[in-house]
């Protein structure tokens, strides 16, 4: 018999805006798992390598003095991709999204001890994974990750990469003109999914722009990867004309085409500096997250006929995974595209890492290694 000590992440209290460590709690006593006995048919028992620490979970975290304590399955976000972004967590329940992980225990033919596999089993050091009715499951291909961390799995070679090639093309022009001199514009730029982007933009010969907070950022940005000017926003401290002008004097030919992260302010300050049929996406918007809102595109964008704009709630992008995967994969291998990812380790940093990343202080995709 063999017992294996699995530790946990969980929600303990809900907050006003944006996250704190102390919303959350390392789960004592630790649960005790009997790795012969606690699966039934169909399940794979995980241990996990890597958790993903992302802006969406503030989502289910709640709003403090809006939810109660206990809320059964409420589901007031549509985003289908995210069974816990849909569903709003107890308090006291573990909490979390998506892990990687072999397979140390199995009641399903397909699945063998050893196999890679992700999905969204939340916070913790092991997972009893019923393969059936996860609807984010994956199991990971060995040619690929054979050669790639595992971590890649949460990022670049992820939903992440799937989400930042889906809308990337989406932007890309549909006139059939040369992209040469046309400008792109990436919010969250220093995030994962924007830093995707931002480089697939350059590969296509885009003039890009990005935007993300800090000096060192965007420095970084420019003398790493090549982005042809980056505005930090922290510089208009919230006055939409300042930032709209920093946007003029970066990208001085207008805006082409807009991927957005971020939503409110920055998503107002671009529109002002948009060219006659640019194409937006509307890919996330941690802006506003923690106001309870989800993904929608404002109404001056919809409104306008010379915009074409769509959000992350109507992509595909889920089940085009795989195909994004070996694309991403190709372009890792030719050196066209980087993986960044800022990782940190053990589970009991993973409330601290979620602030952090809350305050900007991630560059990249936000991991923690178990």
């Amino acid at each position: 018999m063999v017992i294996l000590s699995n530790r946990r992440i969980l929600l303990v209290a809900r907050p006003e805006n944006t996250p704190k460590s102390a919303h959350f709690t390392l789960s004592e006593p630790v649960q005790e798992i009997n790795s012969e006995t606690c699966l039934n048919e169909g399940e794979i028992l995980v241990k996990t390598l890597f958790l993903s620490v992302d802006p969406y979970l503030l989502m289910p975290m709640g709003r403090k003095g809006v939810h109660p304590d206990v809320v059964p399955n409420q589901t007031p976000y549509p985003l289908k991709q995210f069974k816990d972004a849909a569903i709003i967590a107890n308090v006291g329940d573990v909490f979390g999204g998506r892990g990687v992980g072999h397979v140390v225990a199995t009641k399903h033919d397909d699945y063998k001890v050893g196999d890679l596999v992700a999905a969204d089993y939340r916070w913790q050091e092991y997972a009893i994974i019923s393969v059936k009715s996860e609807l984010t499951f994956e199991k990971l291909e060995n040619e690929i990750f054979s050669q790639v961390s595992p971590s890649t799995a949460l990022g670049v070679l992820g939903v992440s990469g799937s989400h930042a090639l889906w809308g990337f093309n989406f932007v890309l022009p549909k006139d059939e003109k040369p992209i040469e001199g046309k400008t792109i514009v990436v919010s969250a730029a220093a995030g994962s999914i924007g830093l995707t982007v931002a480089q697939l933009a350059k590969n296509k010969g885009f003039r890009v722009v990005g935007i993300a907070g800090g000096e060192e950022k965007c420095e970084k940005l420019i003398s790493e990867f090549k982005l042809d000017a980056v505005v930090d926003y922290k510089k208009a401290n919230g006055d939409l004309t300042l930032l709209s002008q920093l946007l003029k004097e970066a990208a001085p030919n207008g805006v082409d085409a807009f991927f957005d992260n971020v939503g409110g302010l920055v998503a107002d300050a671009v529109y002002e500096n948009l060219n006659l049929n640019a194409r937006v996406y509307f890919c996330g918007a941690i802006s506003q997250y923690g106001e309870g809102k989800s993904v929608l595109a404002p109404e001056k964008y919809t409104n306008n006929p010379n915009i074409t704009s769509i959000t992350c709630l109507q992509a595909d992008y889920i089940n085009n995974i795989p195909q994004a995967r070996r694309e991403l994969f190709e372009l890792i291998q030719k050196g066209q595209l980087k993986p960044v990812e800022w990782i940190t380790k053990g589970i009991e940093q993973t409330p601290k890492v979620f602030e952090e990343m809350y305050a900007g202080r991630n560059f990249g995709k936000t991991l923690i290694q178990i």
